[in-house]
């Protein structure tokens, strides 16, 4: 060892399998999934990644470069839509919408009203935080500060999600949490490119036997 201290975590990064080869460990991600990151030359070394130099390299993005967990399926979520709005619309172009003075002043005002709700502990929620960023977005001129604000925005956003997935999900039959440990719930699998929050879940227990049946005709 070189006497520096490395991180090591016992699953892979990507595939969340587990990692039992030290250099792997070190990485934080298994080979395998390293290679599909460059073209199928990746290699973990003790310290990092290291993928050998080619001609044209392939453009290379890493899920570990989020610090926060949650953020690599929220990516890949707001991906998932991008591309539908390109498919739909195509690259768009529109005005920023706050150009005109009446527009600041509103969404100025607004903020305001939105901050003064926030500093109430009995009205604060995450529509009122999220409108408050929001208007912030509206009440900037410059568009430098309007990507600034919109960044904030999107962050505010990811910790909701967040919040959310925190939650037990909720029978799609009886509105019921869906509690427990092991398998706790049944329904059909999510098709490719589908949000798994917009499938349907049903009760698996058998203290629940008209969400079982209501599971079964889905899947018929």
């Amino acid at each position: 060892m070189d006497g520096v201290a490395r991180d090591m975590t016992d699953t892979c990064g990507v595939c969340h399998r587990p990692l039992l080869d030290p250099a792997s460990r070190a990485a934080g991600i298994g080979p395998v999934c390293a290679a599909k990151f460059n073209g199928g030359h990746g290699t973990a070394g003790p310290a990092q990644l290291t993928f050998p130099t080619a001609e044209e390299p392939a453009p290379m993005y890493h899920p570990l470069r989020f610090t926060t967990p949650v953020l690599l399926r929220f990516a890949r979520l707001i991906d998932t839509e991008r591309q539908a709005q390109l498919a739909k619309c195509g690259e768009q172009h529109h005005r920023d919408g706050s150009a005109t003075g009446t527009n600041v002043r509103l969404c100025t005002d607004l903020a305001e009203g939105m901050r003064q709700v926030n500093a109430d502990p009995a009205e604060v929620s995450w529509t009122t935080i999220m409108l408050e960023e929001a208007y912030e977005v509206g009440a900037e001129t410059d568009p430098a500060k309007i990507r600034a604000e919109l960044i904030q925005l999107v962050a505010v956003c990811a910790a909701w999600i967040s919040d959310i997935e925190q939650r037990p999900r909720t029978c799609a039959h009886c509105g019921e949490p869906i509690t427990g440990e092991g398998i706790t719930w049944s329904g059909p699998m999510p098709k490719p490119g589908e949000d798994e929050y917009l499938v349907p879940r049903y009760h698996l227990s058998r203290d629940y036997p008209d969400c079982r049946r209501a599971a079964d005709q889905q899947e018929d």
